[in-house]
């Protein structure tokens, strides 16, 4: 552990002193897509660790892109107010889930998208999952939508179509999501519409894109799809709409992912849960997805901790307790590291007992068994987890 992982001077968002970083443009090598994972969206600590690696990676690694677990309208639509010059925190709330915006621990994050934009290489915000995630898609989906079959003169998109369209958009933004009868063949033809233009454009892009992604939505909120089976329905949509923004909206640039650590891991199954309070033995989840379709393209990072409270700003801190002896953020602690990352998949021969079955936490704060490197490439360390507060 001491040789191989790497130490961070700080975490602090607002340390723009990389010397400490050089070392992770190795490990990362040539990939397109970096994702950031969490633990279990209230983790202070960890959300100013990844501020500062986003910062590293838009400064020193060339990525420009920061696409959100949040909507892929919703984000869009936020992006154009920052582009208007509004309020960095308000523009970002437009768009990204209130789980983010409103803790402290990101308000540096969204200060430094405002900063950004106002320079040659802004780090743009985009989004990728299928769900509505902030005020955007109610206050403006369904007139944007309306002005963009007036701008490409739809003119066979209109009256039935039209009608059931709006209809099943205002369902779909509700909390009881039902599904209108013909929307979906309305959605079709309007989507067939977009992709049979003469001059396509960035916006017909999206909006096909933006379609498929609610149609998902839809079907999945709409129908008996409960549990886990939702949330994989969910994950297949979110990594649809990442490879398009991989391969279509954003083609040659880099994009840092920010979700969940239980969305952007690959092959769930081989985790093993004691007491199997969570089967992951039939699970395929967005990561594993995206890892199929562009494979070394793609470094994904977990985080972990040895001890502290975690939790949303909106509920009561709870204790994670010490890591136990032999657990993977023991050893962490037992090499004196405060704050860093490691390799999960050394070539170096003695991190060869990273390739044994190791104990961790880095989905919820359960501790789970696995060769951890089959699942992420690599383990952000913070010895103290604080809670996200207000």
């Amino acid at each position: 552990m001491r040789k191989n992982a790497v130490k961070f001077r700080s975490i602090d968002p607002d340390d723009t002193d990389f010397d400490d970083l050089q070392p992770l443009k190795a490990m990362i090598g040539d990939a397109q897509i970096v994702q950031l994972g969490e633990q279990s969206h209230g983790d202070g600590t960890c959300f100013e660790t990844k501020i500062r690696l986003i910062k590293f990676l838009h400064q020193e690694m060339g990525f420009d892109v920061l696409a959100f677990e949040s909507g892929i309208y919703d984000c869009h639509k936020a992006w154009e107010f920052f582009e208007k010059g509004h309020d960095a925190g308000d523009a970002a709330r437009l768009g990204v889930f209130g789980i983010w915006t409103g803790s402290k621990q990101t308000q540096p994050l969204w200060n430094y998208l405002g900063e950004q934009f106002q320079t040659e290489r802004p780090l743009e915000l985009a989004g990728f999952d299928c769900q509505f995630t902030a005020g955007a898609s109610r206050a403006f989906l369904i007139e944007d939508l309306k002005a963009l079959v007036a701008q490409f003169d739809l003119k066979s998109f209109s009256g039935d179509d039209s009608d059931l369209v709006v209809k099943q958009l205002e369902s779909a933004l509700t909390q009881e999501v039902t599904i209108v009868e013909g929307a979906s063949e309305a959605i079709d033809r309007l989507i067939q519409e977009l992709s049979r233009l003469k001059q396509s454009s960035s916006d017909s892009e999206f909006w096909m894109q933006n379609l498929k992604s609610i149609q998902a939505y839809i079907s999945y909120r709409s129908g008996d799809r409960k549990g886990m089976q939702g949330v994989q329905d969910r994950d297949a949509q979110m990594a649809r709409n990442l490879i398009w923004m991989h391969q279509k909206q954003f083609p040659n640039r880099k994009i840092i992912v920010w979700a969940a650590s239980f969305h952007v891991m690959r092959n769930p199954p081989g985790i093993e849960v004691p007491g199997k309070t969570v089967d992951y033995s039939e699970v395929v989840q967005m990561g594993h997805a995206v890892d199929d379709a562009l494979g070394s393209k793609v470094f994904t990072i977990a985080f972990t901790a040895n001890d502290g409270a975690a939790g949303t700003y909106f509920r009561q801190p709870f204790g994670i307790g010490e890591a136990p002896e032999g657990t993977l953020e023991n050893i962490f602690s037992q090499a004196e590291i405060e704050n860093g990352i490691l390799a999960l998949n050394p070539t170096d021969a003695g991190g060869k007992w990273l390739l044994q079955k190791q104990f961790s936490r880095p989905l919820g704060y359960s501790w789970m068994k696995a060769k951890w490197g089959e699942h992420f490439d690599a383990m952000v360390f913070n010895r103290e987890m604080k809670p996200s507060t207000r």
